[in-house]
């Protein structure tokens, strides 16, 4: 009977506390939590709370609201009136004309079903401190940009935008905030604008970046803090530049030919080379030329010495007679843009020969058409061999004749000039092996015309040989007629005369004249050949 009476007075307990948890929510069921306990703003602001409605799952929808509301402050919910646990954000606008000061918000959690106020809603309370009017200014960003303009793989890209200030109540300078997003990579920047109003400043950021090929977009935003703003126009604040960077192009690179690819050179003398530098691939860059393996007593030079590809240059190879004879190979070498090539050629350098001169003199140096002029001459150093005498005449045609010279050099030429006027003969030789060639300086000499004869000095004998052919004409005249008078007796008639012979036809042009001795012409009044030296009969 105890122990039922206990059980009654239990059971009674339980049935009055599920009564009272089925009326009243339990403190313990939900609870509202918000965050941060103050924000700080200017009049005309918007400063936000983080609200959290939290607990197990109720049946009843619980309900945020502000009471008392407080004078100059307006409040709105992201979310509202929905079943814990849930998550809301609060927003509290700030009037333009509010006074600085500290504001309290009065935060309520109303479960439905519940009078308000009373048990089972819980309260908050949050501030919102109100400080003094900032200066407004309206920021613009514009025509961002980047160098250059289409970048490729491994380039070195500059980023830059322009911005200035429309209008503002404030004087400049002014520091305004500037952030850069890039590539996942936020950059912010503190920029001082000079002004005045709609002065265009340009900002560029001074560390480059390294470009790899992709798309990419590049994004600035001015005056981008969360909580404070104080640009009335937020629409021009920001500007974004989409770009693409190319494939790396192919790395420089060039060759090098020379032609021809050898060249012999007598010591003391010069040997040239054409050298091409040619570009193989990416972008041109300048590149020097050099030479190595010179012999002794040699050097080198470029005409031009470097250029962009493709170029060419005369490489030009002086030798001293002192250089040693032998075969050389020669290296050109190029360098530029981190690259080097290289082209062989050879040289090869020959014993250096001696010098030769020749004199000469002819005798007389006037004289008239007909006469021989003599020629004399010494080769230096004396040397057995053939040298060539020419003779220009008065008209510009040149005679060559060949002659000997002794064991001692010396050389001689009897000559009969044709024509009168200043002639010039001049010696030279092609030298041989050990020595070099030579010529020596021009002689002249003067031909006059012969006296004119009278026209019967002109006839064989004078006058003996027309008086003999007078005579023998009469003889033979008289003979002829002696015999016409004594024609045929007996009325016989004379034996009729014969028929005149046909006329022979007319001979043909004379022929271009040419030397019987070796074939060539030569023109009209030489009495040498010019070919072969030879005396024209």
């Amino acid at each position: 009977m105890k122990r039922d009476k206990i059980h009654s007075i239990f059971l009674t307990v339980i049935i009055f506390l599920g009564t009272i948890c089925a009326i009243l929510p339990s403190a313990h069921a939900w609870d509202l939590f918000v965050t941060p306990g103050s924000r700080s703003t200017v009049p005309g602001g918007t400063v936000t709370f983080w609200i959290q409605v939290t607990g197990p799952a109720t049946p009843f929808t619980i309900q945020l609201l502000v009471s008392p509301p407080t004078l100059g402050l307006t409040v709105s919910f992201s979310h509202n009136n929905l079943h814990a646990p849930y998550s809301s954000i609060m927003y509290v606008h700030v009037s333009p004309t509010q006074s600085p000061g500290t504001y309290p918000v009065y935060l309520w959690g109303h479960p439905s079903g519940i009078p308000f106020p009373g048990p089972g809603n819980i309260a908050k309370t949050v501030y919102v401190v109100v400080g003094a009017p900032i200066p407004t200014t309206d920021w613009e960003v514009f025509n961002p940009y980047i160098t250059p303009a289409s970048p490729k793989e491994g380039d070195k890209v500059y980023f830059g935008v322009w911005m200035r200030a429309l209008a503002s109540t404030a004087p400049f300078p002014q520091t305004v905030r500037m952030v850069m997003y890039f590539a996942g990579t936020v950059i912010p920047l503190t920029v001082s604008y000079p002004g005045p109003t709609g002065f265009p400043y340009n900002l560029k950021i001074a560390t480059p970046w390294t470009a790899k090929e992709g798309s990419y977009v590049v994004s600035w935003t001015i005056d981008p803090s969360p909580y404070q703003y104080n640009d009335p126009n937020r629409a021009n604040n920001m500007a974004s530049l989409p770009f693409s960077v190319g494939a790396a192009p192919p790395p420089f690179n060039f060759a090098i030919e020379a032609t021809p690819g050898s060249r012999s050179v007598r010591a003391g003398k010069s040997a040239t080379f054409t050298v091409a530098v040619k570009l193989v691939s990416g972008t041109a860059q300048s590149v020097s030329l050099s030479l190595e393996g010179l012999p002794d007593d040699a050097s080198y030079s470029f005409s031009p010495a470097s250029g962009t590809p493709t170029f060419t240059s005369t490489l030009t190879v002086s030798t001293e007679a002192s250089a040693p004879p032998g075969t050389y190979q020669l290296t050109i070498r190029g360098e530029g843009g981190g690259v080097m090539q290289s082209a062989t050629v050879s040289l090869t350098v020959e014993r250096a020969k001696a010098a030769s001169s020749l004199s000469l003199s002819a005798s007389p140096t006037s004289l008239k058409v007909g006469e021989s002029v003599s020629v004399v001459g010494t080769l230096s150093p004396p040397v057995a061999t053939t040298i060539e005498l020419l003779y220009r005449r008065p008209d510009g045609f040149e005679l060559s004749k060949q002659v000997a010279t002794s064991a001692s050099g010396a050389f001689s030429d009897s000559f009969k000039p044709d024509i009168a006027g200043a002639w010039i003969v001049r010696a030279r030789w092609a030298g041989d092996a050990d020595r070099e060639g030579s010529e020596s300086a021009p002689v002249s000499f003067l031909v006059e015309a012969p006296p004119k004869r009278e026209w019967w000095e002109a006839i064989p004998g004078g006058l003996a040989g027309p008086m003999a052919a007078v005579l023998i004409a009469l003889a033979i005249l008289i003979a002829a007629l002696a015999l016409r008078g004594r024609g045929p007796k007996g009325g016989a008639q004379p034996t009729p005369a014969p028929a005149p012979a046909p006329t022979p036809p007319a001979a043909p042009a004379t022929a271009a004249k040419r030397c019987p001795n070796c074939g060539a012409e030569y023109p009209e009044g030489s009495a040498f050949c010019p070919k072969c030296g030879e005396k024209i009969p």
